[in-house]
């Protein structure tokens, strides 16, 4: 039985369809990350859950039963708020404590349960401070602290790295997984950040104009996408144009304005249907030269735009000569850079790229 099903969940307001027939499942102690652009209908889910929404049909089970219809403090629910929302005139301790004196816990076994869970988010020894004497990333651990300590069936957690700063957020995205799946808690995060998905969750559920696009692993959503918008919306992406020419053992070959060019289908293609090839900026060789060409079934001539030093990286923008810009990232081994304008080769196999069908109108 899974932890947390839902079952074809509805949710209108007034004229917009915010969650369309939505199903997914979340095992014991699976972390899901419910991913995608402001306004797919990720955080209305995640309020459902909560019960702060009451979904217009569909089931929501815990455990395998029915919550939808509860209210939030009738469902075993911890939660972490964007802003954390932690109480200014509370100690640490305090607000650690405040749930467990709100669902029943006995009042000897409060401080034992706060001094476990401080460090367990590796917070021992601040019971004392408030809120206001922590750094962004204390006071998040605080916060998760506060929903593990009581226990609950299912975590949710609503952007939660977004208030932090870039490196603090790398950094507290390593410690946040490891403390999730160390407390084996069922979690649901919703972000629009595709590396804090990728980072920290088991599956990601990738939604899109109220309906989920495709659900799977990280490795399988950006390996295998099913559709263009997950293959766009996950990881870099350049794209090239053009009309299916043959499919079959999920090979697939594409008229391009730079020619017949072969790539891998992940989804089942209509023939003949306008389609679009992928090409992952880390798939594409740049070439300043021949050297290693016959590692490549693909030679598409190109000049250098731009070369940006990322430090341990290096991105390529590119022009075609067809006229189509493409990027492509490396890494920095100390080799010269190439000029501005110089002529290189881009390289790639067909297993380097995916191709799948072009939206239609009206699709994002």
């Amino acid at each position: 039985m899974p932890a947390l099903d839902l079952q074809d969940i509805k949710k209108t307001f007034a004229e917009v369809v915010a969650v369309d027939r939505a199903s997914f499942t979340a095992e014991a102690g699976e972390i899901i990350a419910l991913l995608g652009p402001s306004g797919c209908g990720k955080t209305t889910t995640l309020r459902m859950i909560a019960g702060f929404e009451t979904p217009d049909s569909g089931q929501i089970l815990i455990g395998g039963k029915d919550v939808a219809l509860r209210r939030p403090y009738e469902r075993n629910i911890g939660l972490v708020f964007q802003d954390y929302a932690l109480f200014p005139h509370m100690t640490v301790a305090d607000n650690i404590g405040f749930g467990m004196k709100h669902r029943g816990v006995a009042r000897g076994e409060i401080p034992t349960r706060t001094a476990d869970a401080l460090a367990r988010v590796k917070l021992s020894g601040l019971e004392r401070r408030r809120p206001s004497q922590l750094s962004g990333g204390q006071q998040q651990r605080v916060a998760l602290a506060r929903a593990l300590v009581t226990e609950p069936d299912v975590m949710l957690l609503d952007e939660p790295l977004s208030n932090l700063d870039a490196k603090l957020r790398h950094q507290l995205r390593v410690e946040l997984r490891e403390i999730l799946s160390g407390a084996e808690t069922t979690t649901i995060i919703v972000t629009h950040d595709q590396e804090e998905a990728m980072g920290l969750a088991d599956r990601i559920v990738v939604m899109n104009g109220g309906k989920i696009e495709q659900i799977g692993t990280p490795q399988e959503l950006y390996a295998r996408p099913q559709t263009y918008f997950v293959a766009d919306f996950l990881g870099g992406a350049n794209w090239l144009p053009g009309r299916l020419a043959a499919c079959a053992d999920g090979r697939a070959q594409v008229d391009t304005s730079v020619g017949p060019i072969s790539g891998r289908a992940t989804a089942a293609l209509p023939p003949a249907a306008p389609v679009a090839l992928c090409l992952r900026p880390e798939r594409l060789a740049v070439l300043p030269d021949r050297t290693g060409a016959e590692d490549y079934e693909t030679l598409l001539p190109a000049e250098v735009e731009l070369v940006e030093h990322l430090g341990a990286n290096l991105r390529y923008w590119l022009k075609l000569t067809s006229g189509e810009r493409l990027h492509a990232e490396a890494k920095n081994l100390g080799a010269p850079l190439p000029d501005r304008k110089a002529p290189v080769q881009v390289g790639f196999n067909a297993e380097d790229g995916i191709v799948l069908a072009l939206p239609q109108d009206g699709e994002a």
